[in-house]
């Protein structure tokens, strides 16, 4: 049965996005792989701090990725408001 909140559900499809495992999560949020693991898969509620900290590890990996693309391919063109 899953007991995941909408916000654990949110962050476990960003980190799929990212195709990151919970290994790497624990590893770059402080906490025990297992941890991660129930939290993200709903087997049990999670404190908010444990979401606050997976979160800040996944933002910072999105944030990592993003510049990664731009550095890639440049940044995309701002259109021009008024047009």
């Amino acid at each position: 049965m899953s007991i995941a909140s909408p916000r654990a559900k949110a962050l476990a499809e960003r980190v799929k996005r990212l195709r990151l495992d919970n290994l790497e999560i624990a590893n770059g949020a402080g906490l025990n792989e297992m941890t991660v693991g129930r939290a993200l898969t709903g087997r049990s509620e999670p404190r908010p701090d444990t979401l606050d900290k997976i979160e800040a590890f996944v933002t910072a990996q999105e944030i990592v990725q993003r510049d990664a693309l731009v550095e890639m391919h440049g940044a995309p063109e701002k259109k021009d408001a008024a047009a």
